[in-house]
């Protein structure tokens, strides 16, 4: 009886969190003071279209910022950039020195339309559909198609 109860309370607490995790909209001022500040960093708040915040587990939310030119960028709730995507080119204010020094050397003439850093690696997609795998400091290591 005992385990039937713990099992069921971890269902619940597990759907729970399932419905919790809808996008809801949110004003600036409402986000963390970290994420803010990060922001403010590069962009200002007119340039912000909205805000959507979305709960990833108990306290730990992920902010999506949509600008009015279709960029999308998120952060985590403690001010961590997660991804950048942008069709017109992704700020070069918000890439990596190393990256944007090989990108430019190697494939000129090309923009960098999406930018995700991961545990291990950097993720940098090109306008021409290739997506580049980088170290976490910056070394290129290989093309992915």
């Amino acid at each position: 009886m005992k385990r039937f109860t713990i099992l069921a309370l971890l269902v619940a607490m597990f759907t729970m969190g399932i419905q919790a995790r809808g996008k809801q909209p949110i004003v600036f001022n409402k986000l963390p003071e970290a994420v803010q500040t990060e922001v403010k960093k590069n962009f200002t708040e007119d340039q912000i279209h909205f805000i959507t915040s979305q709960r990833i587990m108990p306290r730990r939310y992920m902010y999506v910022f949509t600008l009015a030119d279709n960029t999308q960028f998120k952060y985590d709730n403690k001010a961590r950039l997660k991804k950048i995507n942008s069709p017109a080119g992704v700020p070069e204010a918000l890439l990596p020195e190393e990256i944007k020094t090989y990108v430019a050397n190697t494939f000129p003439n090309t923009i960098i339309t999406e930018y995700e850093p991961e545990m291990l690696s950097q993720k940098v997609k090109l306008d021409e559909k290739m997506t580049l795998i980088f170290s976490k400091k910056g070394k290129f290591i290989r093309i992915d198609d």
